[in-house]
Protein backbone atom coordinates (compact mmCIF):
# COMPACT_ATOMS: atom_id res chain seq x y z
CA UNK A 1 0.00 0.00 0.00
CA UNK A 2 1.53 3.41 -0.70
CA UNK A 3 1.62 5.80 2.06
CA UNK A 4 -0.75 8.24 2.66
CA UNK A 5 -3.33 6.62 0.10
CA UNK A 6 -5.71 5.74 2.57
CA UNK A 7 -5.77 9.30 3.70
CA UNK A 8 -6.38 10.94 -0.28
CA UNK A 9 -8.74 7.95 -0.88
CA UNK A 10 -10.98 8.93 1.76
CA UNK A 11 -10.39 12.52 2.46
CA UNK A 12 -12.55 13.76 -0.33
CA UNK A 13 -15.73 11.81 1.49
CA UNK A 14 -15.50 14.35 4.53
CA UNK A 15 -16.93 17.43 5.20
CA UNK A 16 -14.53 20.10 5.60
CA UNK A 17 -14.34 20.29 9.64
CA UNK A 18 -14.24 16.11 9.53
CA UNK A 19 -10.69 16.85 7.37
CA UNK A 20 -7.43 14.68 8.92
CA UNK A 21 -4.87 17.13 10.33
CA UNK A 22 -2.38 16.65 8.01
CA UNK A 23 0.47 14.72 8.51
CA UNK A 24 3.89 15.83 9.22
CA UNK A 25 6.48 13.95 6.92
CA UNK A 26 9.17 13.18 9.41
CA UNK A 27 6.28 11.25 11.46
CA UNK A 28 4.61 9.47 8.37
CA UNK A 29 8.71 8.41 7.69
CA UNK A 30 8.84 6.63 10.45
CA UNK A 31 5.05 5.15 10.73
CA UNK A 32 4.99 1.50 9.47
CA UNK A 33 2.84 0.85 6.42
CA UNK A 34 0.23 -1.10 8.70
CA UNK A 35 -0.02 1.23 11.53
CA UNK A 36 -0.62 4.46 8.97
CA UNK A 37 -3.43 1.66 7.34
CA UNK A 38 -5.21 1.08 10.65
CA UNK A 39 -4.99 4.91 11.64
CA UNK A 40 -6.84 5.65 8.13
CA UNK A 41 -9.56 3.09 9.20
CA UNK A 42 -11.89 4.96 11.72
CA UNK A 43 -11.81 8.25 9.10
CA UNK A 44 -13.55 5.38 6.44
CA UNK A 45 -15.52 3.71 8.64
CA UNK A 46 -16.89 7.17 10.03
CA UNK A 47 -17.55 8.38 5.98
CA UNK A 48 -19.25 5.28 5.54
CA UNK A 49 -21.72 5.40 8.54
CA UNK A 50 -22.85 8.50 7.89
CA UNK A 51 -23.18 7.43 4.00
CA UNK A 52 -25.50 4.45 5.37
CA UNK A 53 -23.25 1.62 4.35
CA UNK A 54 -22.77 -0.11 7.63
CA UNK A 55 -25.03 -0.43 11.00
CA UNK A 56 -23.84 0.99 14.37
CA UNK A 57 -22.70 -2.04 16.10
CA UNK A 58 -20.94 -3.47 13.08
CA UNK A 59 -18.97 -0.41 12.82
CA UNK A 60 -18.38 -0.45 16.66
CA UNK A 61 -16.78 -3.81 16.11
CA UNK A 62 -14.54 -2.84 13.36
CA UNK A 63 -12.93 0.01 15.11
CA UNK A 64 -12.39 -2.15 18.02
CA UNK A 65 -10.90 -4.84 15.76
CA UNK A 66 -9.10 -2.25 13.69
CA UNK A 67 -10.25 -4.90 11.00
CA UNK A 68 -11.29 -3.60 7.15
CA UNK A 69 -15.15 -5.17 6.55
CA UNK A 70 -15.42 -7.95 4.46
CA UNK A 71 -15.79 -7.83 0.50
CA UNK A 72 -19.52 -8.91 1.33
CA UNK A 73 -20.55 -5.23 2.24
CA UNK A 74 -19.55 -4.15 -1.07
CA UNK A 75 -22.49 -5.92 -2.26
CA UNK A 76 -24.79 -4.22 0.47
CA UNK A 77 -23.09 -0.69 -0.92
CA UNK A 78 -23.82 -2.02 -4.65
CA UNK A 79 -27.48 -2.79 -3.25
CA UNK A 80 -27.76 0.42 -1.86
CA UNK A 81 -26.80 2.05 -4.79
CA UNK A 82 -29.28 0.80 -7.14
CA UNK A 83 -31.94 0.91 -4.99
CA UNK A 84 -30.93 4.90 -4.72
CA UNK A 85 -30.86 4.86 -8.37
CA UNK A 86 -33.98 3.29 -8.45
CA UNK A 87 -36.11 5.98 -6.27
CA UNK A 88 -34.56 8.87 -8.27
CA UNK A 89 -35.60 7.24 -11.34
CA UNK A 90 -39.01 6.85 -9.93
CA UNK A 91 -39.47 10.10 -8.46
CA UNK A 92 -37.79 11.43 -11.86
CA UNK A 93 -40.55 10.54 -13.64
CA UNK A 94 -43.96 10.93 -11.30
CA UNK A 95 -42.20 14.85 -11.12
CA UNK A 96 -42.54 14.35 -15.06
CA UNK A 97 -45.35 13.48 -15.05
CA UNK A 98 -46.94 15.84 -12.32
CA UNK A 99 -45.05 18.79 -14.58
CA UNK A 100 -46.81 17.42 -17.92
CA UNK A 101 -50.01 16.99 -15.83
CA UNK A 102 -50.54 20.04 -14.83
CA UNK A 103 -54.21 19.83 -13.87
CA UNK A 104 -54.33 16.54 -12.07
CA UNK A 105 -55.89 14.55 -14.47
CA UNK A 106 -55.65 10.78 -13.94
CA UNK A 107 -54.93 10.11 -17.36
CA UNK A 108 -52.76 11.65 -20.09
CA UNK A 109 -51.09 10.48 -23.45
CA UNK A 110 -49.36 12.29 -26.42
CA UNK A 111 -49.66 9.78 -29.37
CA UNK A 112 -47.90 10.19 -32.88
CA UNK A 113 -49.62 9.46 -36.07
CA UNK A 114 -47.66 6.20 -37.32
CA UNK A 115 -49.99 5.79 -40.10
CA UNK A 116 -48.96 8.70 -42.40
CA UNK A 117 -46.12 10.98 -42.71
CA UNK A 118 -45.81 13.91 -40.54
CA UNK A 119 -45.39 17.38 -42.43
CA UNK A 120 -46.44 19.77 -40.25
CA UNK A 121 -49.33 20.80 -38.06
CA UNK A 122 -51.71 23.74 -39.45
CA UNK A 123 -54.69 23.13 -37.39
CA UNK A 124 -54.56 22.79 -33.39
CA UNK A 125 -58.42 21.39 -32.31
CA UNK A 126 -59.87 21.28 -28.71
CA UNK A 127 -61.78 18.54 -28.45
CA UNK A 128 -64.12 17.38 -25.78
CA UNK A 129 -65.46 13.33 -25.64
CA UNK A 130 -66.80 11.35 -23.19
CA UNK A 131 -67.39 7.93 -21.51
CA UNK A 132 -71.41 7.59 -20.86
CA UNK A 133 -72.98 5.12 -18.67
CA UNK A 134 -76.29 4.85 -17.33
CA UNK A 135 -77.27 3.28 -13.60
CA UNK A 136 -77.53 -0.51 -15.08
CA UNK A 137 -74.16 -0.28 -16.32
CA UNK A 138 -74.69 0.13 -20.21
CA UNK A 139 -72.17 2.00 -22.24
CA UNK A 140 -72.90 4.43 -24.84
CA UNK A 141 -70.74 5.16 -27.97
CA UNK A 142 -71.23 6.64 -31.94
CA UNK A 143 -70.31 4.33 -34.78
CA UNK A 144 -68.68 6.35 -37.60
CA UNK A 145 -69.45 4.93 -41.34
CA UNK A 146 -66.72 7.14 -43.55
CA UNK A 147 -65.53 7.25 -46.62
CA UNK A 148 -62.93 10.17 -47.46
CA UNK A 149 -59.43 11.43 -47.03
CA UNK A 150 -58.90 8.59 -44.19
CA UNK A 151 -59.84 5.89 -46.60
CA UNK A 152 -63.48 3.64 -45.88
CA UNK A 153 -63.72 2.67 -42.51
CA UNK A 154 -66.61 1.65 -39.78
CA UNK A 155 -65.37 2.03 -36.50
CA UNK A 156 -66.95 2.64 -32.64
CA UNK A 157 -65.68 6.26 -31.17
CA UNK A 158 -66.78 7.80 -28.00
CA UNK A 159 -69.31 10.79 -28.40
CA UNK A 160 -67.47 14.55 -28.18
CA UNK A 161 -66.27 16.80 -30.88
CA UNK A 162 -64.70 20.14 -30.91
CA UNK A 163 -65.78 23.26 -28.54
CA UNK A 164 -67.28 25.86 -30.27
CA UNK A 165 -65.99 29.64 -29.68
CA UNK A 166 -66.57 31.00 -26.33
CA UNK A 167 -67.34 27.66 -24.63
CA UNK A 168 -65.72 26.45 -21.73
CA UNK A 169 -64.69 22.22 -22.02
CA UNK A 170 -68.06 21.48 -19.75
CA UNK A 171 -70.31 23.56 -21.52
CA UNK A 172 -69.03 21.86 -25.14
CA UNK A 173 -69.24 18.18 -23.67
CA UNK A 174 -72.99 18.48 -22.25
CA UNK A 175 -74.08 19.86 -25.98
CA UNK A 176 -72.51 17.31 -27.89
CA UNK A 177 -73.67 14.81 -25.64
CA UNK A 178 -77.08 16.07 -26.27
CA UNK A 179 -76.36 16.41 -30.12
CA UNK A 180 -75.18 13.08 -30.80
CA UNK A 181 -76.64 10.86 -28.07
CA UNK A 182 -79.97 13.11 -27.07
CA UNK A 183 -78.98 12.46 -23.08
CA UNK A 184 -78.79 15.28 -20.29
CA UNK A 185 -75.41 13.78 -18.58
CA UNK A 186 -74.36 14.01 -15.21
CA UNK A 187 -70.45 14.57 -15.17
CA UNK A 188 -68.75 12.14 -12.92
CA UNK A 189 -65.37 13.33 -13.25
CA UNK A 190 -62.48 14.12 -15.95
CA UNK A 191 -60.55 10.96 -16.91
CA UNK A 192 -58.12 12.89 -18.40
CA UNK A 193 -56.27 14.34 -21.52
CA UNK A 194 -55.42 12.69 -24.71
CA UNK A 195 -53.14 14.33 -27.69
CA UNK A 196 -52.81 13.16 -30.98
CA UNK A 197 -52.10 13.77 -34.20
CA UNK A 198 -53.63 13.34 -37.86
CA UNK A 199 -51.05 13.92 -40.31
CA UNK A 200 -53.08 13.62 -43.26
CA UNK A 201 -55.28 16.40 -42.60
CA UNK A 202 -52.27 18.19 -40.89
CA UNK A 203 -54.28 18.96 -37.63
CA UNK A 204 -53.47 18.47 -33.62
CA UNK A 205 -56.21 17.20 -31.58
CA UNK A 206 -56.37 17.82 -27.84
CA UNK A 207 -58.95 15.57 -26.62
CA UNK A 208 -60.24 15.94 -23.25
CA UNK A 209 -62.26 13.51 -21.84
CA UNK A 210 -65.12 12.94 -19.19
CA UNK A 211 -66.73 9.82 -17.55
CA UNK A 212 -70.33 10.76 -17.65
CA UNK A 213 -73.71 9.54 -16.33
CA UNK A 214 -77.53 9.43 -18.71
CA UNK A 215 -79.71 11.71 -16.11
CA UNK A 216 -82.28 11.71 -19.24
CA UNK A 217 -83.14 10.97 -22.82
CA UNK A 218 -83.94 13.17 -25.68
CA UNK A 219 -83.92 13.62 -29.42
CA UNK A 220 -80.75 13.81 -30.97
CA UNK A 221 -79.54 17.33 -32.79
CA UNK A 222 -76.95 15.68 -35.17
CA UNK A 223 -75.29 18.41 -37.40
CA UNK A 224 -75.83 17.52 -41.24
CA UNK A 225 -72.06 16.50 -41.12
CA UNK A 226 -72.78 13.92 -38.52
CA UNK A 227 -76.15 12.89 -40.35
CA UNK A 228 -74.63 12.67 -43.79
CA UNK A 229 -70.72 12.86 -43.54
CA UNK A 230 -70.15 10.84 -40.36
CA UNK A 231 -72.90 8.84 -40.53
CA UNK A 232 -73.63 8.66 -36.54
CA UNK A 233 -75.70 5.24 -35.46
CA UNK A 234 -76.17 5.31 -31.43
CA UNK A 235 -74.75 1.86 -29.72
CA UNK A 236 -75.57 1.01 -26.42
CA UNK A 237 -72.76 -1.81 -25.50
CA UNK A 238 -71.11 -3.02 -22.57
CA UNK A 239 -67.33 -2.69 -21.75
CA UNK A 240 -65.97 -6.20 -23.08
CA UNK A 241 -67.84 -5.53 -26.61
CA UNK A 242 -66.69 -1.94 -26.43
CA UNK A 243 -62.72 -3.67 -26.23
CA UNK A 244 -63.89 -6.00 -28.90
CA UNK A 245 -65.42 -3.14 -31.27
CA UNK A 246 -61.71 -1.00 -30.93
CA UNK A 247 -59.41 -3.86 -31.41
CA UNK A 248 -61.71 -4.85 -34.83
CA UNK A 249 -61.46 -1.27 -35.69
CA UNK A 250 -57.62 -1.88 -35.76
CA UNK A 251 -58.15 -3.21 -39.76
CA UNK A 252 -57.90 0.00 -41.01
CA UNK A 253 -55.18 3.03 -40.65
CA UNK A 254 -57.83 5.16 -39.26
CA UNK A 255 -59.60 2.71 -36.61
CA UNK A 256 -55.97 2.30 -35.28
CA UNK A 257 -55.64 5.73 -34.66
CA UNK A 258 -58.78 5.95 -33.02
CA UNK A 259 -58.37 2.71 -30.73
CA UNK A 260 -54.75 4.20 -29.75
CA UNK A 261 -56.57 7.10 -28.39
CA UNK A 262 -59.55 5.71 -26.74
CA UNK A 263 -59.19 2.01 -25.45
CA UNK A 264 -56.53 3.46 -22.69
CA UNK A 265 -59.37 6.04 -21.97
CA UNK A 266 -62.02 2.94 -21.90
CA UNK A 267 -59.74 0.93 -19.30
CA UNK A 268 -59.53 3.90 -17.27
CA UNK A 269 -63.22 4.66 -17.16
CA UNK A 270 -63.88 0.77 -16.39
CA UNK A 271 -61.67 1.34 -13.10
CA UNK A 272 -63.53 4.32 -11.80
CA UNK A 273 -66.86 2.72 -12.63
CA UNK A 274 -65.56 -0.29 -10.67
CA UNK A 275 -64.44 1.70 -7.46
CA UNK A 276 -67.78 3.24 -7.33
CA UNK A 277 -69.84 0.26 -7.57
CA UNK A 278 -67.33 -1.43 -4.83
CA UNK A 279 -67.95 1.75 -2.70
CA UNK A 280 -71.96 1.23 -3.23
CA UNK A 281 -71.66 -2.19 -2.20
Amino acid sequence: MTAGKPERVFRRFLPPERQPEPVDPATDEARSEDAREITALPQRETAMERNGAYDHGACSEMRRSGKKKTGGDKTVLVARFFIYALFATVFGIFEKRSNMDTNNHTLYLELKDEEWPFEGVEQEREVVRAIVADDAGALYFVRANRDDVFGKASFLETSGGGVEAGEDLTTAIHRELKEELGATVEILCKLGVVDDYYNVIRRHNRNHYYLCKVVSWGRQHLTEDEKHYFRLTIVKTNYTDALRSYEEGRNTKIGRLIANREIPVLREAKRILDSIQESAD
